[in-house]
């Protein structure tokens, strides 16, 4: 048995792309399977022959499972791609999974012929009943979390369920391009500004208990992995990979004050001399204590989701959060030397001149490393996305979105502002970050 783990690319060339990326989701599932199968991984944006790689790596003898990760930008890509691996080696059995694919499994199989399967959810359990199922000549309705054809329908299996982190293996790492990511970092205006070169991407949660409205998170519950299994797993990776520093990986690190509080201070413990940012933290979590910590356990910069500078439109995103909270978190960090990769989205239901005014108040009033403002798209798994089906009806039928189209029609309908002028305004605030950077493709 082979299985080729291949994470998309979104060719539309307005979209960031993050050379020195590294897909833990693929890799944790190919830990997870490797001893009952071989496994290749190809990242595609890393390896820019990928297509090309992809050719070679289906060309063989031995049962084949080719397993796409793809968001809702990535999808028509990993699409193309699958096609072709369906033309040549029709045998293969193609599996989908990620963000897009969890909650249009069903959309998928109908549309898509050459699909054979969505997994739902966390991977590694069920990518791991899949390649044991397939490999054994098992029919696939006791593998959880599958979604699948079967005598001419389309079944869905119980959920599977979550995985306990901590009893994960760490990812296959030695199946990823690492070295060329390390040098593809150093061209990034990041290794320029914290004088870092060899970046590791550590998990240290999953999950967020929040239901904002535009939010794609197919799972809410937040659970954290042990802080001493994740400051083993950086002394692990600064042995292996000479890592001079660690991006954690997870939504709402700091949830958990009294997790994130040992986290920290086991990380001061050892005294590892490592730098770390965060993926995504929540500000209204943050405290003089909790920055203390962070400064003395080599925290470097967090990512924020502020979102707005008007409370009206936080809560229209039905986001817990308080806009005065998140004015004296700022001015705790930038008494610090930890910088703030600040987010917003513009286009909240019922944003206009006047609550973009505020936004546009905070962020001149406010020092942010970075800022990433972008229009709000209804992504498949969201609310807002299910909203905008009495509008577009055809969306229910659609695997791929068209992206462009409902970001206007969805102004059009929920905003007090043209789509044109949320464009401009996004033009104005982005322009007022020190440089861009994506650190959010990852999954």
């Amino acid at each position: 048995m082979k299985t080729v783990l291949v994470m998309s690319t979104a060719l539309d060339k307005s979209i960031e792309h993050t050379q020195w990326g590294q897909p833990l989701g693929l890799a944790y599932i190919a830990a997870c399977i490797r001893d009952i199968s071989d496994v290749v991984i190809i990242d595609c944006e890393v390896d820019e022959q990928y297509t090309k790689t992809l050719m070679n790596e289906i060309n063989t003898n031995d049962d084949l499972i080719v397993g796409f990760s793809a968001n809702t930008y990535t999808y028509p890509e990993a699409l193309r791609l699958a096609k072709m691996v369906k033309e040549h080696n029709p045998n293969a059995h193609i599996n989908f999974g990620g963000y897009h694919a969890t909650p249009l499994a069903d959309v998928i199989l109908k549309n898509r012929e050459y699909v054979d399967s969505v997994i739902r959810g966390d991977g590694e359990i069920p990518f791991r009943e899949l390649v044991n199922a397939l490999l054994n000549g098992n029919d696939l309705s006791k593998v959880r979390s599958l979604t699948y054809r079967s005598g001419g329908k389309i079944v869905s299996n119980p959920d599977a369920p979550l995985p306990d982190l901590d009893s994960l293996p760490y990812p296959a790492r030695d199946l990823l391009p690492m070295e060329k990511c390390f040098n593809n970092f150093k061209s990034c205006a990041f290794h320029n500004e914290y004088k870092i070169s060899r970046m590791i991407y550590v998990s240290a949660n999953r999950g967020c208990s929040q239901y904002c409205n535009f939010c794609s998170i197919f799972n809410k519950k937040w659970r954290a992995r042990d802080p001493t299994n994740i400051v083993d797993e950086f002394e692990y990776v600064k042995k292996m990979y000479d890592a001079d520093s660690v991006y954690l990986v997870g939504d709402n690190l700091n949830l958990d004050s009294k997790w994130f509080s040992m986290l920290c201070n086991e990380i001061i413990r050892r005294d590892l001399d490592m730098k770390w940012i965060s993926m995504t933290m929540n500000p209204l979590a943050i405290n003089r204590q909790t920055v203390m910590e962070m400064v003395d356990s080599g925290c470097i910069r967090i990512a924020c989701g502020f979102e707005s500078g008007s409370q009206k439109m936080i809560d229209s995103l039905n986001k817990k959060s308080s806009v005065n909270k998140l004015k004296s978190t700022v001015e705790v960090l930038n008494n610090t030397n930890i910088d703030i990769a600040a987010s917003f989205i513009l286009g909240a239901p019922g944003e206009s001149e006047k609550t973009l005014d505020k936004t546009r108040i905070l962020i001149k009033e406010s020092r942010f490393e970075t800022l990433s403002a972008c229009i709000l798209t209804p992504l498949p798994g969201s609310e807002i996305f299910n909203k905008m089906f009495t509008i577009m009806p055809r969306l229910r039928d659609l695997d791929i979105i068209p992206l462009e189209e409902l970001r206007k029609k969805y102004v059009e309908n929920f905003c007090n502002i043209s789509y044109k002028g949320l464009i401009e305004i996004r033009e104005e605030f982005s322009s007022l970050s020190k440089f861009n950077l994506n650190l959010f493709n990852i999954l």
